[in-house]
């Protein structure tokens, strides 16, 4: 550097001093100032050597007494040198600690120069908390009784040092005899610095759990250091231990914190230890360096060794135990020990780069468990977890209570659920769907459809390394395996197990939308469903529904459909007849009962006989008004004496025949039609999956039972709309059979008018009042109870159900009352 560019930066310096000066009003010049400076670089000529940080920082320190400014000056110090530390532009950092050094020296012996400390112009700045378990250094006793307390504020230096009490060094007066003792002391401590460093108690330290108790023979200039070696003995002893605990309950006090059951010793933790026994190897090595450069410098004589460098080469693995020592605090607090992988993760998102740095590799190690069965599961549909701290949890309760299904561990939705709490928080939440998602198709395809060659197939395809550090290559990785295994899953489902031509089959015979199957059926077994149903046999229903079938289009299904088709009786009770108790049943096999479980199996036959009860009243109106129409043409328009009745009769027969046929087009159309095409469209969507195909069909069911009346909103059995629509068809049956009893009586009557035999009008009124009081009952007693029906319509929230009570009720002939009947 030339003469005029030296002569201008001690310009600037000397600029900068007078205005950090705490006497400004001093005649002082900038010349002087700049003489000054000039005499301290000419008395250190460039060839002199220049020594290290660490000496400089040693020699610094030494000149803080113990009072509370000098406390706030070493820790503004401290801070700053760190900082220092970390600018890489600077180059020659010990010669500007150097000079600095030696401008403060100067100051003090020169009385013509204001006194202000180098450091007081300079900002403080707040250092971190440190990491781990609080440390405790001490003397022995006879140490403490004698010592002086080093201050609060020199806690927090660059080294973070907790609290402890030793002698301080000597006044400046002593410094011949100090720089004596440094020389003489420095040896003999050398000899146990690699004990300490490993927290194995010597002479001059003893270690006692957490804390480690420091000898009178240390002299006083050596405290912090010996104490900074003790903070890495401890460190390191603490780590050795997690380390080395095995997971059972052990009688040594120092691992009892340590404590858990074996079953919580989970992979994830396991590689945890196993990567802090590998730092601990590493520190190790660096023992063993240190060891081998001492006994070198002793057979050599030379000082390449000192305790501040020990205290320098250390430096590194003191704040990797810290952090880890952190981390192992943490974990032992947290109740769920299987939730190592969010501690470490919290480490992570730390603005600290070494924090942050150290904390990812760490989850490198004990993600590599979590990423394997990741793998696992989406590669193969395997839950390979032997200490159940996967996400992914395979369901031990093998009852049907916990499921709405009804079904236990072989179905889609009973054998795996998700554990939230075992989420990590890398991976979100739609991500971690699809990953539950591909288990389970790959798991379902395997063992519930029998593909395993398509599984195989999708392993060998996908099969990739799987890592905390890629985890863009993970979601690509996931998606994929995503739409294949969804895609796959909902063809086999269509192509090999023909799921929705099943769904068509029980809509046409379940749900009675195959009329002419309908028909031939409650033809064939009309005559021998009005029998007692304790005179039915199972045979005789079955061989009627075979021949519905071949009279039929439905001859035209693929054996498939027609297998799964069968009629059955239910559980008898006294006094029913065959159309109380026959049913007929679609019956599945897996994997189509993942989507007609047996839930919906019930809510189908709740369905079937309902429209099957709603069928044969209007059949049996049908019948009704046959005998009206064509009694009206031939026999009843010669006998004046019943015409009124069979009037009656018709106006009455024609609103029954109106609500039924309103009833019947409202559910079959505008509720199960309407669904069934909300279905098909869920169905037919692009990105729909098994679960899409589940929820949309339980969805399904769910609305053709609601809107169909048979879900109500009252709690009280007998107000159900259910309940209230077969009283409704109760009474129009009964109306049915008074009109056949009429019908045999106008016959009768005819016959005996034909012949001319003698007639009594008293045996007449005898047989015909009964008739007329009893069609006179049930019309009233409809109408009493559809307006009532009606009302309840009325008040409903669905709108669809508000508008079968317009329909029914169109011409507001059933004048509905405010309050209910």
């Amino acid at each position: 550097m030339s003469e005029v560019h030296i002569r201008a930066a001690l310009s600037r310096l000397a600029d900068k001093y007078l205005q950090n000066s705490h006497n400004p009003s001093e005649p002082y010049t900038i010349e002087t100032i700049i003489g000054f400076f000039e005499g301290i670089i000419n008395s250190n000529p460039p060839d002199s050597p220049v020594s290290g940080i660490e000496d400089i920082l040693y020699q610094i320190f030494s000149k803080f007494s113990s009072n509370n400014a000098d406390g706030i000056l070493f820790s503004r110090l401290s801070n700053l040198v760190s900082r220092l530390r970390t600018q890489e532009v600077l180059q020659n950092k010990a010669s500007i600690l150097q000079v600095l050094f030696s401008l403060s020296r100067s100051s003090e012996n020169m009385g013509e120069l204001p006194s202000s400390h180098p450091t007081n112009s300079l900002s403080e700045m707040q250092t971190l908390p440190s990491l781990g378990h609080e440390r405790t250094y001490s003397e022995t006793t006879e140490a403490k009784n004698t010592s002086k307390s080093i201050p609060v504020s020199q806690r927090n230096s660059i080294y973070e040092w907790t609290s402890f009490s030793q002698k301080q060094p000597t006044p400046t007066s002593e410094k011949a005899s100090y720089t004596e003792e440094i020389d003489s002391s420095e040896n003999y401590l050398k000899s146990a610095t690699l004990f300490i460093l490993q927290g194995v108690s010597t002479d001059l330290v003893k270690f006692h759990g957490r804390t480690a108790d420091l000898s009178e023979q240390i002299p006083s200039h050596h405290i912090l250091q010996i104490r900074s070696l003790c903070e890495i003995g401890l460190l390191y002893q603490e780590l050795k231990e997690f380390a080395d605990y095995d997971g059972f309950r052990t009688s040594n006090s120092a691992l009892n914190i340590y404590n858990s059951s074996p079953e919580e010793q989970t992979l994830a933790l396991q590689s945890f230890r196993a990567f802090i026994s590998k730092e601990l190897t590493q520190y190790l090595s660096l023992i063993a360096s240190l060891e081998s450069q001492l006994r070198t410098d002793s057979s050599t004589r030379s000082q390449t060794v000192s305790i501040r460098r020990c205290i320098v080469w250390t430096n590194n693995a003191r704040l990797k135990f810290r952090i880890l020592s952190s981390i192992v605090n943490s974990f032992i607090k947290e109740k769920n020990k299987k939730k190592l992988i969010h501690i470490v993760a919290r480490y992570s998102f730390h603005g600290d780069p070494i924090i942050h740095e150290l904390s990812k590799r760490v989850l490198v190690e004990i993600t590599q468990p979590l990423h394997e069965m990741i793998e696992n599961w989406v590669y193969k549909g395997e839950l390979i977890d032997p200490f159940r701290e996967f996400f992914v949890i395979e369901t031990d309760d093998t009852s049907q209570t916990h499921d709405r299904q009804g079904t236990g561990r072989i179905v889609w939705k009973g054998k795996y659920h998700l554990e939230k709490e075992l989420i990590p928080s890398f991976l979100s939440n739609a991500l971690v769907e699809k990953i539950f998602l591909i288990g389970k198709c790959l798991n379902f395809a395997r063992y519930g459809c029998g593909d395993s060659e398509w599984t195989q197939k999708h392993y060998s395809e996908f099969a990739k390394k799987l890592s905390y550090t890629d985890f863009q290559s993970l979601k690509l990785t996931i998606d994929m395996a995503y739409t294949q295994s969804t895609r796959h899953l909902v063809q086999l489902m269509e192509e090999k197990f023909h799921l929705s031509e099943h769904l068509n089959a029980i809509k046409k015979y379940i749900l009675l939308g195959q009329g002419d199957f309908v028909t031939y059926l409650m033809e064939s077994l009309g005559d021998s469903l009005e029998q007692p149903a304790n005179t039915l046999f199972r045979h005789n229903l079955t061989a009627c529904l075979e021949s519905a079938i071949r009279s039929s289009n439905a001859s035209y299904e693929q054996e498939y459909i027609l297998k799964c088709l069968d009629a059955r009786l239910l559980e008898l009770s006294h006094g029913e007849v065959g159309w109380d108790v026959f049913t007929l049943e679609y019956k599945v096999d897996s994997p189509i009962n993942v989507i007609i479980t047996p839930y919906c199996s019930r809510q189908y036959l709740k369905m079937f006989n309902f429209l099957w009860r709603l069928k044969r009243i209007k059949f049996v109106l049908s019948h009704s008004w046959r005998r009206s129409t064509l009694g009206a043409r031939n026999i009843i328009r010669e006998l004046d004496f019943v015409q009124p009745e069979w009037h009656f009769v018709s106006i009455h027969l024609a609103e029954m025949i109106h609500f039924t046929c309103q009833l019947q087009y409202y559910i079959l159309f505008e509720v199960i039609e309407i669904s069934w095409e909300k279905l098909k469209d869920e169905m037919s969507k692009p990105n729909a999956t098994l679960d899409t195909y589940i929820e949309a069909h339980h969805h399904y069911v769910t609305s053709i039972t609601h809107k169909g009346l048979l879900g109500s909103a009252r709690s009280r059995t007998e107000d159900s709309f259910l309940h209230q629509l077969h009283e409704i068809l109760k009474t129009i049956l009964s109306f049915h059979n008074t009109i056949e009893i009429l019908y045999s009586f106008s016959v009768s009557l005819y016959s005996r008018l034909k012949v001319n035999a003698p007639i009594s009008t008293e045996s007449l009124e005898e047989e015909y009042v009964p008739i007329q009081e009893k069609l006179q009952q049930c019309s009233e007693d409809f109408q009493l109870r559809l307006k009532h029906f009606l009302y309840g319509l009325a008040t409903q929230k669905d709108s669809e159900m508000r508008f079968l009570s317009v329909r029914l009720n169109f011409n507001e002939f059933y004048a509905l009352q405010q309050k209910k009947v």
